[in-house]
């Protein structure tokens, strides 16, 4: 999914990555399993800039490869699903 992303919207990028042998789990998977929280610090978020570009790339990205249909929609986390974190620093 995230390399059929990159061939429309930065194929350069995608070509630097394919040649250096850099797969998604490298440059993506990182960063979707922690929701950037351990790539950016509180100041580095931008959080407004980045669902902006979010959205914006959503808006542009060609039914075939939108990641929307390949996706469901979120659910709820049921009571005790989630584990209960507060042994925070």
């Amino acid at each position: 999914m995230v390399e059929n992303l990159l061939t429309h919207h930065d194929y350069t990028l995608l070509s630097h990555f394919v040649r250096n042998k850099v797969t998604s789990q490298i440059y993506a998977w990182p960063l979707l399993e922690t929701f950037f929280s351990e790539i950016f610090n509180r100041d580095g978020w931008l959080l407004q800039t980045i669902l902006t570009e979010a959205y914006r790339l959503s808006e542009v990205t060609p039914a075939d490869i939108d990641p929307k249909r390949m996706i469901e929609s979120f659910q709820p986390l049921t009571r005790g699903q989630y584990p209960v974190f507060n042994k925070y620093p």
